[in-house]
């Protein structure tokens, strides 16, 4: 409504970015075709569409969402994070010993949180870990509370910590040892990118951008959305070696310190902007 708006008010230059088209499966055939039409419409009331990853790009071009002359793609990027020394396992009241696998997500059903306790369920009742494994789920949302009940129904609060929404997020990502995120799809997620900054291997489905993100066996593991059997063998592969973890950090760090900055993402936004003023 707002592009259509703006070009009925005559607006100069019109910029949409797309954080993940929201089209796919999850929907009804009659809310995929609703949605598909509006896009088409308010593809072509806009001058430029930004996707933030090439699946986007690509979906947009697969769907005829917007005519190929006006879509772009940049990335999602973040500035350089300042060094914050770890207060995780303090607040927790965890060992340097103890292993800790995490993730930050809205609570709601795109980002699949009962998923992420399916996983841990799987793995603290395998009976591998001595009692030495713990989950932290960081956010909020309408799904906090079947998520709650989840945990208590199978007797996982020893071990499932909930911290809600939390401003020192990314200060947080740092204590983990592994990252994840299981959405049922994406843009290209900021929370990957800022555990990638903050050195931790990533295990996440491989929707939307993920895959521009995580490069499977180097930075992360990349399995298919609510593969539970998948989910499980990449989590007890990085569990079971510290030194995997620690060379899939450092690569994801760098590659993220590189392609994903703030600086680059902004110069990039600026020759769309200066493009469209020239028109």
């Amino acid at each position: 409504l707002g592009r259509l708006a703006a070009r009925l008010a005559g607006v100069r230059g019109i910029l949409f970015t797309v954080h993940g088209w929201g089209l796919g499966d999850h929907h009804s055939r009659i809310k995929q075709s609703f949605f598909v039409l509006a896009e088409k419409v308010a593809g072509r009331c806009s001058d430029r569409v930004v996707c933030v990853s090439r699946a986007d790009y690509q979906k947009a071009l697969d769907e005829k969402l917007v005519p190929p002359d006006r879509l772009a793609v940049i990335h999602n990027g973040l500035p350089r994070p300042a060094p914050q020394p770890p207060a995780l396992r303090e607040e927790l009241g965890l060992s340097e010993k103890a292993l800790m696998v995490g993730t930050v997500c809205r609570l709601r059903p795109p980002k699949d949180p009962l998923f992420f306790l399916e996983v841990a369920r799987a793995l603290l009742y395998s009976g591998k870990w001595a009692g030495n494994l713990y989950f932290v789920l960081i956010g909020d949302g309408p799904l906090m509370a079947p998520c709650r009940e989840y945990v208590q129904r199978h007797g996982l609060s020893r071990a499932v910590f909930f911290l809600g929404n939390r401003e020192d997020a990314p200060a947080l990502v740092a204590g983990l040892d592994v990252f994840v995120l299981f959405s049922l799809w994406e843009g290209l997620p900021l929370t990957v990118i800022e555990a990638m900054q903050a050195g931790k291997p990533v295990v996440a489905p491989a929707v939307g951008g993920v895959g521009e993100l995580v490069t499977p066996g180097e930075t992360g593991y990349l399995i298919k959305p609510r593969d539970l059997a998948g989910a499980v063998q990449a989590l007890e592969t990085l569990l079971k070696d510290g030194q995997l973890r620690r060379d899939m950090g450092a690569k994801g760090r760098r590659a993220a310190l590189e392609h994903f900055s703030v600086e680059r993402m902004v110069a990039d936004y600026l020759r769309v902007y200066d493009d469209l003023l020239r028109v």
